[in-house]
């Protein structure tokens, strides 16, 4: 019995020693076996999509921007280089300085901006008859609406003149030096002034205008007025130029030298 029991022991103990160095033998070949490397993580990103350059930049802006705010942004800086023009003409307005208020109308008369011409209109027709002759000027603008805003500042500060006949001819005779190129409304409005003038000083006037007419209807509207202002004995044909010029070249010759008693007076 005690025989056995010495073997299992033995055993026993053989088997724990086998199983200890086995332990410490894998323990040191773990120890000494290289760890394998690992790889470095690689981005899985996206290529990036090529950087448009300016030129790109701009053609796409221009292309997708709306095209009133275009249109709005030209206006605006139109408007102010408008407004920075007028600026010193502004100011005389505002101070009611007749002197300056023409000096600087003056100065814009042959801007190119139609819009300044007409503020130059609304500047003349407010210093009164100191602008009359600008005015006769700008009757002939290459704006037909500034052209027609000329004419009826024209027409209403010759309306305030009184008994200066004489400067009224001469004004009517200067605005109507190119008479077919006013149109029909200003000529109309310009003859109109005639019944208010001396026969005298209106005659020769009309006479001057008759002769640079070659408009047919101009014509005819001149010639209705000359039979009215100087009355001739015999009926004036409307349609007939030369018969016309005839009548009043024998009239202007028989009253030559006339001189009103209005003018007399003075």
């Amino acid at each position: 019995m005690r025989r056995s029991f010495l073997m299992f022991l033995g055993l026993f103990i053989l088997l724990m020693i086998a199983v200890t160095l086995a332990y410490f033998t894998l323990a040191k070949r773990g120890k000494t076996q290289p760890q394998p490397v690992k790889p470095p993580a690689v981005a899985l990103t996206k290529p990036l999509a090529p950087q448009p350059t300016d030129a790109v930049t701009r053609a796409t802006t221009q292309a997708t921007a709306p095209t009133t705010n275009a249109e709005l942004s030209a206006e605006d800086i139109a408007n102010n280089k408008r407004e920075a023009i007028l600026e010193p003409w502004q100011s005389a307005m505002d101070d009611d300085d007749a002197t300056r208020i023409l000096a600087e109308s003056m100065k814009l008369m042959k801007n190119p901006d139609p819009e300044i011409r007409s503020k130059v209109v609304e500047g003349l027709n407010w210093v009164g008859p100191k602008g009359l002759v600008a005015l006769t000027d700008m009757m002939y603008d290459s704006d037909p609406e500034v052209a027609r805003e000329a004419a009826e500042a024209w027409v209403e500060e010759m309306r305030q003149m009184e008994n200066d006949d004489a400067t009224k001819a001469e004004l009517i005779g200067m605005a109507a030096a190119d008479v077919d190129r006013l149109d029909e409304d200003t000529l109309n409005e310009m003859l109109s002034l005639f019944p208010d003038i001396s026969e005298h000083q209106a005659a020769p006037q009309l006479y001057e205008m008759l002769k640079a007419s070659q408009n047919p209807d101009y014509i005819r509207e001149i010639i209705n007025m000359l039979e009215f202002v100087i009355q001739p004995g015999d009926a004036m044909d409307g349609e007939d130029k030369a018969a016309a010029m005839r009548i009043v070249e024998q009239w202007l010759k028989e009253h030559e030298g006339h001189v009103d008693e209005k003018e007399t007076d003075e």
